[in-house]
């Protein structure tokens, strides 16, 4: 099994089928209170699972035997040999230390041929903004704070549900979170942190030199392995398949935000309402980044042109800018310490268009005069051209926002965008 790139989507290609696929009708109940297309819904159903090891492994492929109408699956990380205690993986592939992601799309691909996978084979923090345009929801099984709080400001940002399934080994419970983020005043994985994790993630954050914001925790605070039993982990993530069928074919009561907690030691199951937004919540409960279609091709149009396209006033006060993963470099230095001017979008601490005049030397992006996003004064005159001119080739996406509202212009051609 090749790689994939780290940090990269690749589309997961059908393996050669010796035998006709069976369709999902074959196994499907007729449940009761069911008013819906079952078969239509769980067609059009496109979800993500970010985390495919013990838990969130079982629910991609529990989905994939749902026969869903697209996956898109992210986890960083590899097998290890521990990894055949909780996985549903064999030996050989702990042994050969295959990315989980690259695997659990495979595998997904294998049981329903018919399902469009892509793999993402990095941290959920270097995803792009745009990453989960077109998923209708998220589960989310990990065991990092970090990428839980990052979770949910994406599905928070684009209105999406998010159902968070974990275990506590020691007590024998499974546990699963669902956030509706119907609204602003909903709550998100970060309502529940208490000050001494929100103190550790802030602890944990490694700021980058070249201004392009926060590095991925790296280390033992960053990934810390599961440590449960497999029977624990896979009841956890059927707990969370059944409830997003639930939500999904509209079946039992409605209910807001809460969570479905089943506890070993005394055969109890739990649901419990979760409280609403808490006030001194980290996370921006307010803007909404809404999917948008590009006049044209990202590239040709202009930072102007696509603000005005979202709504925005054409004097684009308070308005900012942010293109893939790319930095506006201001200015930079050389060798020789002279600052240049640059004006462009570059790949953080990328070397700018032209040497420096007097050493001859690379001039590469200058941190305190890099900007993610970048406020629409840093850009003056550039603002009236096209992106491609501005150091961005052929972006994928540009977040143009001001005042608690966003628009998410994207190339991507799994859906999604609406005209502004």
């Amino acid at each position: 099994m090749s790689d994939a790139c780290e940090g990269s989507a690749v589309e997961v290609l059908p393996a050669a089928v010796t035998a006709a696929v069976p369709h999902r009708r074959e196994r499907l109940p007729q449940w009761l209170g069911l008013k819906i297309d079952a078969d239509g819904r769980l067609d059009d159903l496109r979800v993500a699972v970010i985390g495919n090891g013990s838990v969130g492994l079982a629910i991609a492929l529990a989905m994939s035997r749902l026969q869903v109408g697209g996956l898109l699956l992210a986890d960083h990380g590899r097998f290890k040999m521990a990894s055949l205690l909780t996985h549903d993986i064999s030996p050989r592939d702990a042994a050969l230390a295959h990315q989980k992601a690259l695997y659990a799309a495979k595998t997904c691909r294998q049981i329903s041929p018919r399902t469009p996978v892509r793999a993402y084979a990095g941290s959920v923090q270097s995803m792009p903004m745009d990453a989960l345009v077109g998923c209708d929801l998220v589960v989310l099984a990990t065991d990092n704070v970090a990428a839980e709080v990052d979770v949910g400001k994406r599905c928070l940002r684009q209105r999406k549900p998010l159902y968070h399934a974990s275990v506590h080994g020691e007590t024998l419970t499974a546990q699963v979170r669902v956030y509706r983020n119907a609204d602003a005043a909903g709550a998100c994985p970060a309502c529940s942190l208490n000050r001494a994790e929100i103190e550790s993630l802030n602890a944990a954050a490694q700021y980058k030199c070249d201004g392009s914001g926060v590095a991925t925790p790296t280390g033992p605070a960053a990934a810390v392995p599961t440590r449960s039993v497999s029977s624990l982990c896979s009841l956890a993530a059927d707990l969370a398949v059944i409830e997003v069928l639930k939500h999904v074919l509209e079946l039992g009561p409605k209910r807001g935000d809460y969570v479905l907690e089943y506890a070993g030691y005394t055969n109890k199951t739990t649901v419990t309402t979760l409280a609403p937004r808490k006030g001194a919540c980290i996370c921006d409960h307010d803007t909404v980044w809404l999917p948008a279609r590009p006049p044209r091709r990202l590239g040709a149009c202009s930072p102007w042109e696509l603000a005005t396209a979202a709504g925005f006033p054409s004097d684009l006060r308070g308005v900012s800018f942010a293109v893939d993963q790319l930095v506006f470099a201001q200015a930079g230095v050389c060798a020789c310490g002279m600052r240049r001017r640059i004006g462009r979008f570059l790949a953080p601490g990328a070397r700018g268009p032209e040497d420096c005049s007097v050493c001859r030397k690379p001039v590469y992006s200058d941190g305190f005069f890099s900007h993610r996003p970048v406020a629409s004064e840093y850009l003056k005159d550039a603002v009236h051209r096209p992106l491609q001119e501005l150091g961005a080739v052929d972006p994928q996406c540009v977040l143009v926002a001001a005042n608690e509202r966003a628009a998410l212009f994207t190339d991507r051609a799994d859906g999604g965008a609406t005209d502004p």
